[in-house]
């Protein structure tokens, strides 16, 4: 294999990230066309191969503002999205008529009569068809539990989310938003919380190649207000604290995981060889 699977820390590296998820389209792909389909794999951004914190969690030294603003800091996001939202496949089935939509549908994604509920640690419960060229492809590339594969697979990619969740509930979150929010009104400017100020402030770039004074400004006094009310501060403790917190509670759920996608990466050689 020309790359390396896993970094030291025992997740996948980008080019492994990149090649379980092509994998995974060129099975649907052809799965699809044995339906008489078309399916378009395509290469997934670089964005996508990684896991983001959003803006918030992010810090912004004032110094940097001043001559960058808040630089790109949805960049991965607006580049995943762009992905999502400009999907030929989408086009695609939009352009069939609407027996031939409903049979791509069911081809792809499956039917309803052959449907599974899967049970989340924090009470959630999901359902997902166990027909169709997704769960072929899922059972092909990651084993043919396909209900223990989706858990696991859920839980690994949402505990960012998980953490995010928790801390943004915990009171020495909210306290310290509530000086950040204190501080900014001092200054005249009237935001929720920093993401706010972030949609607000680079709403003004439009065409520009450098931030607009008006986002300078945000910029500069949200970095200040950050550091002033120990927000970025909070939001590292408390991020470490949960994701060690979870991290261990799931251990085995994100273990089982980790092995999954490094078994389903050396299956794929064989199967799309």
């Amino acid at each position: 294999m020309p790359f390396q699977i896993q970094t030291p820390d025992g997740e996948l590296t980008k080019e492994a990230e990149r090649y379980r998820l092509l994998a995974e389209g060129h099975l649907i792909s052809r799965c699809m066309a044995r339906q008489g389909y078309e399916y378009i794999v395509r290469t997934p951004p670089e964005g996508a191969l990684t896991v983001h914190a959003p803006a918030l969690f992010h810090t912004l030294d004032p110094d940097e503002a001043r001559t960058h603003g808040y630089g790109n800091p949805d960049n991965d996001a607006v580049e995943v999205q762009r992905f999502v939202s400009e999907d030929p496949n989408a086009a695609y089935a939009e352009s069939l008529n609407d027996d031939r939509r409903n049979g791509y549908d069911k081809a792809l994604f499956g039917s309803k009569e052959e449907e599974i509920e899967i049970s989340l640690p924090d009470g959630e419960n999901i359902t997902t068809n166990t027909d169709g060229c997704t769960s072929e492809m899922r059972r092909a590339l990651y084993g043919t539990d396909l209900a223990a594969y989706l858990r696991n697979d859920y839980i690994a990619d949402n505990l960012g989310l998980a953490v995010y969740q928790r801390v943004t509930a915990d009171p020495a979150y909210t306290k310290a938003l509530a000086r950040w929010q204190r501080c900014m009104r001092d200054r005249s400017y009237h935001f929720d919380d920093p993401g706010m100020a972030i949609s607000t402030a680079i709403k003004t770039r439009k065409t520009r190649t450098r931030p607009a004074p008006n986002e300078i400004a945000i910029a500069v006094t949200d970095g200040e207000c950050r550091t002033s009310s120990r927000l970025s501060t909070t939001l590292q403790q408390l991020t470490h604290t949960y994701r060690e917190r979870l991290a261990k509670i799931r251990a085995l759920q994100l273990d089982a995981n980790r092995r999954t996608r490094v078994d389903a990466i050396k299956r794929a050689e064989t199967l799309l060889s």
